[in-house]
């Protein structure tokens, strides 16, 4: 009911399944729960169960192949942290799965992805949060080869809506490369819809009303392919002709393709 905190009843149930369903209703969460490796928080859906994080707390942090599903996470009173954080400096969160989860109201990132390869965020709403919707954290680790897919609705944040950080030179290997990303909604976001600050992004977005560009190419965005139905492309990679960008222009009604190019010697 959300009438007290519910942090001992997760860690109740953890040690006795790796399998936590959480029925409709609300509850308080006022200390970080991390799952275990291969645990599963499942809800009742986003409209039935809702967890609020009631300290300045993170809700839930995942680990290895850990998932969480069907569920609604927010923030009661002053927030600094972010909500949902995968992996972190020390934990691997490789394969770690988010799905049908509706985050909001964090006072920095609503997700923050720290350490882990080849996960996946699908059906995903992270909107209103301090900073951004969802955040690829450079240099605590791998954080490469993710899959985002089906709707990610990311509106009203702070800065971003969807910010993969680049670093400080083109073979910094503590950024994340190789991403896979389709489905993207970024609107009205404090600073940028996209950015994208690495390499190797498959992203097809709908962007609009962002504050400073709906999609960001940073200095090191290389080998991007990026294609947007709304929204303009703005290229800030400092290697020419190394992305391929189809931009949609809905008042001339056509697709405009700009930097592709081949050099010869």
């Amino acid at each position: 009911t959300g009438a007290a905190d519910s942090a001992a009843a997760f860690t109740a149930a953890f040690a006795v399944s790796n399998m936590v369903y959480v029925p409709s209703g609300s509850y308080d969460l006022a200390t970080t729960i991390t799952l275990p490796p291969f645990g599963q928080i499942v809800g009742a859906g986003i409209n039935n169960t809702t967890i609020t994080a009631t300290g300045d707390n993170v809700a839930f942090v995942l680990q290895y192949w850990s998932q969480l599903r069907e569920l609604k996470v927010v923030k009661a009173g002053a927030h600094t942290k972010n909500l949902i954080e995968v992996g972190s400096v020390t934990l691997d969160a490789g394969r770690a799965l988010i799905s049908d989860v509706w985050v909001q109201g964090a006072g920095a990132d609503g997700i923050q992805l720290i350490y882990g390869n080849l996960g996946l965020l699908q059906n995903v709403v992270s909107i209103s949060n301090g900073l951004n919707g969802i955040r690829f954290l450079k240099g605590s680790g791998d954080l490469n080869a993710w899959t985002l897919q089906g709707y990610i609705d990311l509106r009203g944040n702070g800065n971003d809506g969807l910010r993969i950080e680049g670093g400080t030179s083109s073979g910094d290997n503590l950024c994340s490369k190789s991403n896979f990303i389709s489905g993207v909604t970024a609107q009205e976001n404090g600073q940028y819809g996209v950015y994208i600050g690495t390499r190797s992004n498959l992203v097809s977005c709908y962007t609009e009303l962002n504050t400073t560009a709906d999609v960001q190419i940073g200095t090191y965005g290389y080998g991007n392919r990026v294609e947007t139905v709304q929204g303009s492309i703005t290229n800030g990679c400092d290697r020419f002709g190394s992305n391929i960008l189809y931009e949609y222009n809905a008042d001339a009604d056509y697709k405009r393709i700009f930097k592709i190019a081949h050099r010869f010697r």
